[in-house]
């Protein structure tokens, strides 16, 4: 098994000086700190309360996943009717591995994460709804965008196949409470349960990632394999736990040196929407009002992405000449799963000649290096997660790395790195506005909005 790695050189002050790197000093303050932090991650996960770190050893679910699979050969669309973390790790999944010959046997994939009209009518007005399987995932049921597009969808396949439209629904929600649990009961639609304390953003390996995972094809097994292997390394002292390394970093370059920034920047299409998984993660189990003894402290990273080598054209200049409020994270592929060569330069562009037997991975690392080089010089702060390989197995240590560094930040912060209470207050506004009984208080409060 290849091992990811976590290279954050570029974060420290030999490399980038005093002001904006990390100091040998400091180093050895947030190691002691997060030593300490994953010594309380592994108390709480002794006592129940993380079940999200758990995820990668239920073998058991994929088995009973593939088994339906079987069932359902007749489905050539799959669609996930979703929304953050019910929807961003099945998106990053199949974008990074859409590119397989084998990929689903033959199934397309889509997921619809919003309310847009325009994008659902135009879904249904091409795709062939007899070969579609929508799975509606949502553990309380009661999410606005999740039960809007859900109902649509219902009064569609009504419209079209009668009774017989539950066989084109399948359901991921709470085994005990929610609205989709009394529907899936009364309806007879197929139930599968999302985990009650395993919360949205750290649910990728639990069915709702793997729900989509199996039914398209992916190794899911390799994923969890993967993932466990990063739960080993992330018992290990901290030269050895990217997951610490990652957290402590991260910690320093906010607590110390004000980088209020996070930028994601992978170095690979197929990597492509993991920033956007992460910026969930990041941000919503990091950015708090309070600290666990009630404290406003208002902390927290704003979690960003970047795509090389897309965005050396858009945003490096920002990220060199501008404020210095930013640290990038580069995500880089050893090892891509192809290549390609270039063998003939017109004689007529000398200036080109460079390029002849270069090939396109030769590239890609010459730009992420020298972009890379680039920051530093201008004591821009740096890291480099590196995947030797980009299959399923790498991915999963990805997955575990990021989840299990954001709990040992919210040890760091002293916040509640589980509950996202400023979210709430918007979709109590957007009740009002749609006449939600029990949400008429606040009608007046959006007056003047």
């Amino acid at each position: 098994m290849q091992d990811i790695l976590f290279d954050f050189s570029g974060m420290l002050a030999k490399a980038i000086g005093d002001e904006h790197g990390v100091t040998a000093d400091e180093l050895k303050v947030v190691e002691k700190l997060v030593t300490q932090a994953n010594i309380q991650v592994s108390e709480a996960r002794k006592a129940g309360k993380l079940h999200f770190l758990e995820l990668p050893y239920d073998g058991e679910l994929i088995d009973e996943l593939e088994a339906f699979r079987e069932e359902m050969k007749w489905v050539k669309t799959f669609v996930v009717l979703g929304i953050g973390g019910s929807a961003l790790g099945a998106i990053a999944l199949h974008h990074s591995f859409a590119h397989l010959p084998a990929m689903g046997n033959g199934v397309s994939f889509h997921c619809f994460d919003n309310v847009d009209p325009e994008e659902l009518a135009a879904f249904f007005h091409t795709v062939d709804l007899s070969t579609t399987l929508f799975n509606v995932v949502s553990k309380s049921g009661s999410t606005m965008e999740t039960a809007a597009g859900f109902l649509y969808t219902r009064q569609e396949l009504k419209k079209r196949f009668g009774a017989d439209y539950t066989r084109h629904l399948v359901f991921t929600t709470s085994q005990t409470t929610g609205l989709l649990k009394d529907v899936g009961s009364s309806e007879h639609i197929r139930l599968f349960i999302h985990p009650d304390d395993v919360g949205g953003r750290f649910s990728i390996l639990s069915i709702v990632g793997l729900f989509p995972a199996v039914f398209l094809g992916l190794d899911a097994r390799a994923l969890l394999t993967g993932a466990a292997r990063m739960d080993e390394r992330c018992q290990l002292l901290f030269v050895a736990n990217p997951a610490a390394q990652f957290a402590a970093l991260q910690y320093a370059s906010y607590a110390l040196k004000q980088k209020n920034v996070v930028v994601m920047m992978p170095y690979s299409y197929r990597l492509k929407r993991w920033p956007e998984w992460f910026k969930q993660l990041w941000g919503e189990s990091l950015g708090k009002r309070d600290d666990r003894q009630g404290k406003e402290v208002r902390v927290g990273q704003t979690p960003t992405e970047s795509l090389g080598t897309t965005d050396q054209h858009s945003q490096i200049q920002l990220f060199n000449f501008g404020p210095r409020d930013k640290n990038i994270v580069f995500l880089e592929v050893e090892e891509f799963s192809c290549d390609l060569t270039i063998s003939d330069v017109p004689e007529s562009v000398p200036e080109l000649g460079y390029l002849k037997g270069t090939s396109f991975a030769q590239l890609m690392a010459a730009e992420e290096q020298g972009t890379r080089t680039a920051l530093r010089e201008n004591q821009v702060e740096t890291s480099r997660i590196v995947f030797p390989v980009l299959d399923e197995n790498v991915v999963g240590q990805f997955i575990y790395l990021m989840e299990y560094a954001a709990a040992l930040s919210g040890e760091l912060y002293d916040i509640n790195a589980f509950d996202q209470p400023g979210v709430e207050l918007g979709k109590d506004y957007a009740y009002a506005l749609l006449g939600r009984s029990g949400y008429e208080h606040l009608k007046d409060r959006l007056q003047d909005a």
